[in-house]
């Protein structure tokens, strides 16, 4: 094989193994509390799904990319890629944004003017 090859195959698998490890600890693959013969086999298979998603969504996204996501004291340039907690975080701060939106917006009808 090639230098480009050899170095190109190790990369691919640095990636898979960062993979692993995200789906493992952050997202919690093997620490599904279920009994049922199906769950058992299912539970992991939907969880992969939702981080091939949310790789997905993060990729198709500019917006994961940017500096934003990092706190000010961090340094300025911008990462390749997110990580997984990164993504994890901006999905849960939109939802919530999202949901505080729809669940308080009758206090705001109430005030006086």
């Amino acid at each position: 094989m090639s230098l480009e090859d050899v170095l190109q195959a190790y990369l691919w698998r640095w990636e898979i193994e960062v993979n692993f490890r995200d789906e493992k600890t952050v997202l919690g693959v093997g620490d599904a509390q279920v009994r049922k013969a199906a769950s058992v086999e299912g539970v992991p298979s939907l969880i992969v799904a939702a981080y091939a998603y949310l790789l997905l969504a993060g990729s198709m996204t500019e917006g994961w990319r940017k500096d934003g996501l990092n706190p000010k004291w961090r340094n300025a340039e911008p990462s390749q890629r997110c990580s997984t907690q990164q993504m994890v975080a901006l999905f849960r701060t939109q939802t919530w944004r999202i949901a505080i939106q729809k669940n308080l917006r009758h206090f705001d009808a109430g005030r006086a003017t």
